[in-house]
């Protein structure tokens, strides 16, 4: 799905679905760049899930490997947000635009999870 922004009537960025480029650019303060990040998390992680749970849903007949997914799911979660949190406390220490970075390299890595997922089950999903 791409997004772009639409402003409130707050003036704060937000994205919504549209054919354009997926980004929080026009976001001109850390508040607006806040939102607009958190949203396009919520988008991320709503694909992810849907995503996982075809994932989940293929493989219901060998209980093993469910498994092993699942805790292999939890395990990214846990790296990323120890990844994302220890970046951006390094980058941005103290700084108010710690919160729209560390909400940036959420979205990024769970994008980046996403589309590793897919090739992964390539063949599982598209059957």
């Amino acid at each position: 799905m791409l997004v772009g922004l639409s402003f409130a009537p707050s003036g704060l960025a937000e994205p919504v679905a549209t054919a354009g480029v997926e980004t929080c650019a026009a976001a001109t303060t850390t508040l607006a760049m806040e939102k607009c990040q958190a949203g396009q998390l919520d988008i991320a992680n709503r694909e992810l899930a849907e995503l996982t749970a075809r994932i989940s849903d293929h493989l219901q007949n060998d209980q093993a490997t469910l498994r092993a997914f699942d805790a292999a799911q939890s395990v990214w979660r846990n790296d990323l947000k120890a990844t994302c949190d220890e970046m951006d406390s390094l980058q941005f220490s103290g700084g108010s635009i710690r919160a729209p970075e560390t909400l940036r390299c959420e979205v990024r890595m769970t994008r980046e999870r996403k589309a590793l997922l897919k090739d992964l089950f390539y063949v599982m999903l598209n059957d």
